[in-house]
Parts: structure tokens; C-alpha cells; sequence
């Protein structure tokens, strides 16, 4: 088993739709399985519509997003940033990102420059 640093316990990732393999979400955690369990519960205040439905069209075909590890062994001020960074990567490639919050503030921040 790798080693990791000490506090370098977050993961990036990406929840990609297997009917066109499209990236649909970027998220970041310290718990991956907690984390894609949490996301087809798909029950918190703290997910956006677009995601809460997307989800849900994707359990009602019987599907499950395909949980795409970017990046890992980052602690949690790397974690914020590279969460940031994937987002605003993933809108300039065209991704239709179901992301709360930080997707529009960074496509905002980005269409700024």
C-alpha cells in the first residue's frame, strides 16, 4: 500500500454519465465509497437540482454514474483548490457540470478574464 502524507487524505473526482460519458460532476472527499453512496442517496439540501435529477433519471434506467478518480493524497487546502481548478477545466471543455455553487462562480470568474 502507498504512503501517503501526513494529511493528505482527499481525493478529486469525477462522476461521468455512462449513457455518453460526459462529465457531470466534480467533487472532492476524504471517504470515496461514503462519498458515491452519499451521491446516489441523493438526499441532501446541499445538492443542486440539475445533480438531484440527473442522478435520478440515471437510477430510474437502473444506472450508476461511473466514479472517476482524477487526482489523490491531497490535503484539504490542495483538495479546495484542485476542486476549483477541475471545475473550471471541465466548463471550458464544454462538460455540462451539475455542480451547486462552484461551478457557476468559477465559469463566472472564468468569463471574466
Amino acid at each position: 500500500m502507498a504512503r501517503t502524507r501526513r494529511g493528505a487524505d482527499y481525493s478529486i473526482y469525477a462522476l461521468i454519465d455512462p449513457r455518453d460519458n460526459l462529465v457531470h460532476y466534480i467533487g472532492r472527499t476524504s471517504d470515496i465509497r461514503w462519498r458515491l453512496n452519499r451521491h446516489m442517496q441523493n438526499k441532501t439540501a446541499r445538492e443542486s437540482n440539475d445533480k438531484r435529477e440527473w442522478i435520478e433519471s440515471l437510477k430510474r434506467l437502473s444506472l450508476m454514474p461511473i466514479f472517476k478518480v482524477i487526482i489523490t493524497d491531497l490535503t484539504t487546502q490542495e483538495a479546495a483548490i484542485q476542486e476549483r481548478h477541475y471545475i473550471q477545466h471541465y466548463l471550458e471543455l464544454g462538460m455540462p457540470l451539475k455542480n451547486k455553487r462552484t461551478a457557476y462562480e468559477t465559469y463566472k470568474s472564468y468569463k471574466a478574464k
